[in-house]
């Protein structure tokens, strides 16, 4: 430590709230160069490169060869899959040239026309077995991606640049790329394990990646911007986007349906002070959200006043590409009314009104009057608002929700993603026009599957989830180093033992000892920064360590000590 340049301190940036930022920073892992931008130091690059051949051990297991691919990407290349226009997070520069280039957010237009140089025929792709003893085309990288985002935060969780891992494997048949798919998503348990890190395998959107469901690796981690929806009992877990919901307290109903009522209620919008005003629980409200969608349709649809539209369910649910909230102009427009006093009552004919399931048997509720500045009450199906023939499910799921096929109400837990796998099929092959003479020598576009791991993102939440009020608590596969060795020597006494038998241990420990013989710092000093910096095994070497049978020996994770002999230890 006394050659080490960087130091521990009490200080973190003023705008870091995430933990594991703080902990890394005082520890001396990283270096804020700016929001979502963060230096690799000495310390803190030791635990990502464990963190990364980690993953690199199980990918070679599984067959995928490592490459690195390029940081800067043509526009024509993001052209060719509609993604320079369509993904808000890219980084995009303009060269003296004229020319404009994408700094990569994902590899997918480098990836698929790389394979096009390989590939020509089905031999060049062997369909994947589930016992993997026969693997596809399959490579992956290890690089630093970039990706614009509105707001970087969460430390490490979230940023700017970032670390990751994506592989990406080819396939003639749907059969291979599930084999594959399935053995992928068994290697990333190996690989979270043997991290220390306990994830659920999480049924999620594929996003602008692909239309199928792909599968999400989320850790429990207080940090989490994510909730994971379990179902008790059995493996099903799914991210809030696709979490399938059904209400499971009883519907509000009333015996006797009361008088149709319009409510003055300007400058109330809110469900909030709607249900202040009115004097009816949330329960009793409605949220209408206009939309328009791909088709050119102008739609509108409807949860319960408690929940939340989810737009990724309305696009399943009605088979749609893309859907954007209507301006306050088009609503305007096409209802009469602003934004929240637009509803479902006196609704134009011409505008198709979707009904999420919250809403099936809702009794004199309230929705907006189509005329700004009025709400109406006592709503009634039937009777004001023809009843639809369909409820579905478009909202996103809430704690009390059950899962609708098991009945089970929903285990929910926060989460911090640190992993992926899709199945991409045949999109970027038809968007280089990659194909393969089949059998029969017809030409076929193979089908695709991408996996990724953010590795920055997985050293967060190790931080994250191992730590205590003094510090880190790395687990032992991902620590800077094992051991942490303490000595102190008095200058008024002979430190000639004590210096030659902790020779003998960090020479017998190699490059896995952090020696703290810094001759300037008191012990006080020195058991706060390992506690700090969280290496698994601390070694205390002192005259009165040696006087008392040779050298303690304490647990980070469990603070328990032992006193050990130097010939013991060096065992």
């Amino acid at each position: 430590m006394s050659q080490l340049f960087t130091k521990t301190t009490k200080d973190t940036p003023s705008d870091e709230v995430s933990l594991n930022a703080q902990l890394l920073h005082k520890a001396g892992f990283i270096d804020k160069g700016m929001a979502g931008v963060y230096a690799m130091l000495p310390l803190g690059l030791r635990v990502l490169n464990k963190v990364e051949n980690i993953v690199r051990k199980h990918l070679k297991k599984v067959g995928s060869q490592e490459v690195l691919m390029n940081t800067l990407h043509s526009q024509a290349s993001w052209e060719a899959t509609n993604r320079w226009e369509g993904v808000d997070i890219l980084f995009k520069l303009k060269s003296k040239t004229g020319n404009n280039y994408a700094v990569a957010a994902s590899h997918e237009e480098q990836a698929t026309p790389i394979a096009k140089r390989f590939i020509s025929s089905w031999k060049d792709l062997p369909e994947a077995t589930k016992d993997n003893s026969v693997v596809p085309l399959s490579f992956y990288q290890i690089q630093t991606k970039f990706r614009d985002e509105l707001r970087a935060k969460s430390g490490l969780l979230r940023g700017r640049e970032f670390r990751m891992k994506d592989a990406y494997d080819f396939h003639t048949t749907n059969k291979s790329l599930d084999n594959y798919y399935d053995r992928m998503k068994s290697a990333y348990f190996d690989i979270y394990n043997e991290m220390g890190l306990s994830v659920y395998a999480v049924q999620a959107s594929g996003g602008i990646f692909t239309e199928e469901i792909s599968h999400e690796f989320q850790a429990v981690c207080d940090a989490g911007e994510d909730f994971v929806f379990l179902v008790p009992g059995t493996d099903l877990a799914y991210n809030q986007e696709i979490a399938p919901s059904k209400v499971s307290v009883a519907n509000m109903q009333d015996t006797n349906l009361l008088e149709l009522k319009k409510v003055k209620a300007e400058g109330v919008v809110g469900v909030k002070d709607l249900c202040k005003l009115l004097d009816i629980p949330a329960e009793k409200t409605t949220k209408t959200l206009f939309y328009t969608t791909d088709k050119d349709d102008f739609i509108a649809v409807v949860v319960r006043g408690d929940y939340d539209v989810n737009e990724e369910k309305v696009l399943l649910a009605l088979g749609l590409q893309s859907l954007s909230l209507a301006s306050e102009e088009i609503v305007m427009q096409k209802t009469g009314a602003k934004i929240g006093y637009a509803g479902v009552i006196n609704l134009p004919g011409d505008i198709d009104l979707y009904f999420d399931d919250s809403c099936k048997g809702m009794t004199n509720f309230e929705s907006g009057s189509n005329e700004t500045g009025y709400h109406h009450t006592n709503i009634n199906f039937g009777r004001d608002v023809a009843e639809p023939e369909t409820f579905y499910d478009l909202k996103d799921a809430k704690k009390s929700d059950i899962h609708p096929e098991t009945g089970k109400k929903y285990e929910v837990k926060k989460v911090a993603e640190v992993g992926n796998i899709f199945k991409l099929g045949d999109k970027y092959s038809k968007a280089f026009d990659l194909t393969y003479a089949d059998k029969d020598n017809k030409q076929q576009y193979p089908v695709m599957g991408c996996h990724g791991i953010g590795t920055s993102r997985c050293m967060a939440v190790i931080a994250e989830v191992n730590n205590d009020e003094n510090g880190l608590k790395w687990p032992k596969a991902v620590a800077p180093f094992q051991y942490h060795l303490i000595t102190y020597t008095n200058p008024k006494d002979d430190s000639t033992e004590i210096l030659d038998t902790a020779n003998k241990i960090y020479d017998k420990f190699e490059d896995d000892v952090l020696w703290d013989d810094r001759a300037g710092a008191r012990m006080g000093e020195k058991f706060k920064d390992a506690d700090l910096i969280g290496c698994p095994t601390q070694i205390v070497l002192t005259k009165r360590s040696l006087e008392n049978g040779g050298v303690e020996v304490k647990d980070r994770a469990t603070g328990e000590t032992k006193v050990m002999s130097v010939d013991e230890l060096l065992k």
